[in-house]
């Protein structure tokens, strides 16, 4: 009788999502993020459905996800070109001096240019990688020389034009 309680407590435990440790990922949690990713605004009856899972379990591993910032957040991911922002280019900027306050101040300030989809702070011969989108070369233009370019300690920014998106994915490898 003693064995039998402690393997359901065990088999308690290991059912237990909320008792998974932080950021461990099974398969079944793999499953759903895929899902997820493909496909946000499924419900957690058709994501069981599609595991051969109920509701319950389903539902407790994405709150869990979500507790643990493994899930960040829900969007609808629009058609660049249909919203009329047609040109995409890629900016390496590099700073002209590399101070702990400089770069912050940077960083602070590229977050709040809305034509600025992504920024990433990288090594090799820049310091940061924008993903920028507009409508036009025009705005582009207006973009360079009247936005990034009045931000401080810029010391270079080259621009790669996007001619044609070959892939293009917002999917987690897991």
């Amino acid at each position: 009788m003693i064995l039998e309680i402690i393997v359901r407590i065990d088999m308690a435990k290991a059912s237990n999502p909320e008792k998974k440790s932080a950021g461990r990922l099974d398969a079944v949690d793999k499953k759903i993020l895929d899902l997820l990713q493909d496909n946000a605004k499924l419900t957690i009856k058709e994501i069981g459905a599609r595991l051969h899972l109920t509701p319950t379990p389903v539902y407790e591993r994405i709150r869990r996800m979500e507790k643990q910032g493994i899930i960040s957040r829900y969007v609808a991911l629009l058609n660049r070109a249909r919203t009329g922002n047609n040109l995409m280019a890629f900016c390496a900027v590099s700073l002209d001096t590399h101070k702990a306050e400089y770069i912050s101040t940077f960083e602070k300030e590229v977050v709040k240019l809305a034509e600025v989809q992504e920024c990433y702070h990288v090594a090799g011969q820049n310091d940061y990688l924008l993903k920028v989108t507009v409508t036009s070369m025009e705005e582009y233009q207006s973009f360079l020389a009247k936005k990034l370019a009045s931000l401080q300690h810029i010391g270079k920014v080259v621009s790669s034009l996007v001619m044609s998106e070959i892939k293009h994915t917002h999917k987690v490898r897991l």
